[in-house]
């Protein structure tokens, strides 16, 4: 089993809308957990900063390796190949969010090794966190709302039930023997 229990035991009647929603909710679920972790990241020091360093894994893991991976990946190719300009333009600008959060993401754990040290501040790595965590709660809003109503309509029923079996492939890949069941231990 994949990270946070997935779902994947019914995978023949969930289709990639679905899968994606119900990442999504993972996804505010880890972000609601990450900011109670930014309140209390100096007291105490060490073990903060280990819960700290094991959300930043899983933030690179499951939000932007598995979950865009399979949107990048999987989702858009098939999406693109319906050719509609409206759709080929959302997927570019969801890309670049991306490719935003990845460069954001990069500046969190380099000023997250800045902070590790004895003197370190936290005051920057909490602002690159909750901008992050502003980005993509954004994004997740955007696609809810404009990208999975269009994936039936760009899609066929067929091809939706093969991408659902590729996301699960490679949600398994990508996450190996990640698992992190219940959210609260990342904040205590």
């Amino acid at each position: 089993m994949c990270a946070w229990g997935h779902r994947y035991r019914g995978i023949e009647d969930m289709r990639p809308k679905d899968i994606l929603r119900e990442d999504h909710g993972r996804i505010m679920k880890l972000f609601a957990a990450w900011q109670k972790m930014l309140g209390k990241l100096e007291q105490p020091r060490q073990s903060r900063q280990e819960a700290f360093a094991e959300c930043i894994d899983l933030v690179e893991t499951f939000i932007d390796k598995c979950h865009h991976g399979k949107e990048d990946e999987i989702l858009f190719p098939a999406m693109e190949s319906s050719k509609r300009p409206e759709v080929t333009s959302l997927i570019e600008d969801l890309r670049s969010e991306h490719k935003t959060g990845r460069s954001m993401l990069e500046a969190i754990k380099l000023e997250f090794k800045a902070f590790s040290q004895p003197n370190g501040s936290a005051e920057k790595l909490i602002q690159l966190c909750e901008g992050y965590i502003d980005l993509f709660r954004k994004h997740i809003r955007r696609e809810n709302a404009k990208l999975l109503p269009v994936i039936e309509e760009c899609i066929s029923a067929g091809a939706q039930e093969q991408i659902a079996a590729h996301f699960k492939k490679f949600e398994q890949k990508t996450m190996g023997s990640k698992t992190i069941s219940d959210l609260s231990m990342l904040t205590r």
